[in-house]
């Protein structure tokens, strides 16, 4: 396992306000937090990208800047493919994406837009892992990723076995590289 070294995080926060210098984090709370908790409860433990905002739970604070390191890689992914679909304009990549995510084609089970998007991110996030920790540890979050995108969470969003076959390709290509 390499430690992330302490310059990295704040590296990456520097990065992200450049290519998106309205990038902020924030957390969860208020009355459409509420609202939205009530309705799907994992999402107060979910981190929510809407355009150059990236929404956090309230534990946040609590969490390592490894935990955060990995998680602002993986919405930075969102934000650039939000940005990408309003070809430039966040509003527009926003409106865009939440179309896509959240309605096409089904809103529950096998939902495409839903799976690619979450899935180029989370290619992300195991990226991250094999830059920090042993093959183990990234297979294990391989299971743990494949579980949430293809469970409940993501509205099961693609076949657990796809997803799984998806990522593990993934990885491969990081080895070869």
């Amino acid at each position: 396992m390499t430690a992330l070294a302490p310059f990295v995080y704040s590296r990456l926060l520097e990065d992200i306000r450049r290519e998106f210098p309205a990038f902020k984090v924030v957390p969860k709370v208020g009355g459409f937090w509420r609202a939205i908790a009530r309705v799907m409860p994992a999402a107060k433990h979910f981190t929510t990208t809407l355009g150059n905002s990236i929404y956090v739970p309230s534990d946040w604070a609590s969490r390592s800047e490894e935990e955060h390191y990995i998680i602002l890689r993986h919405e930075r992914v969102h934000m650039r493919q939000q940005k990408r679909l309003g070809l430039g304009w966040m509003p527009l990549g926003l409106a865009v994406f939440m179309l896509l995510y959240a309605l096409l084609p089904l809103p529950i089970g096998l939902a495409w837009f839903r799976y690619r998007f979450e899935r180029t991110a989370y290619v992300e996030s195991l990226r991250v892992h094999h830059e920090l920790h042993d093959a183990s540890e990234v297979r294990h979050q391989l299971l743990v990723y494949a579980d949430f995108l293809s469970g409940p969470g993501y509205g099961w969003s693609w076949p657990r076995h796809v997803i799984i076959s998806y990522f593990t390709a993934a990885i491969r290509n990081f080895v070869r590289r």
